[in-house]
């Protein structure tokens, strides 16, 4: 395959992402305000990385830029977005759990000896 398309893994990709958001809608759906924009920023961080960025790459890497300066600069975008949209997807989990679980203990102990 040539253009956007050059990483044929791409197009599954894409249909299990939308495939995964009409799952997960009815939860988005009832969620405050807040977290609904929160995730919605961690997804569009992510999948703009993860899959835009890539298709941007594959069309880069089919007119023949190969491995040079600017593929890396993509791939850098692209992994930069990726850890940016799971940085923010982890924090909005916290936000929501803080507000659902009153406490949370952790307790720490040392691997018997033997």
């Amino acid at each position: 395959m040539e253009g956007i398309f050059c990483y044929a893994w791409t197009i599954p990709v894409a249909v299990g992402l939308l495939l995964l958001g009409v799952v997960y809608a009815r939860f988005l759906w009832h969620l405050q305000a807040r977290w609904k924009s929160l995730f919605a920023v961690a997804v569009i961080l992510y999948v703009g990385g993860a899959l835009g960025v890539e298709l941007i790459s594959g069309w880069y890497d089919s007119q023949g830029g190969g491995a040079s300066f600017t593929y890396t600069l993509i791939t850098t975008i692209e992994e930069t977005l990726e850890m940016a949209g799971a940085a923010v997807f982890i924090y909005a989990l916290l936000d929501y759990l803080s507000d659902c679980v009153e406490g949370v203990a952790i307790k720490f102990q040392s691997a018997p000896d033997g």
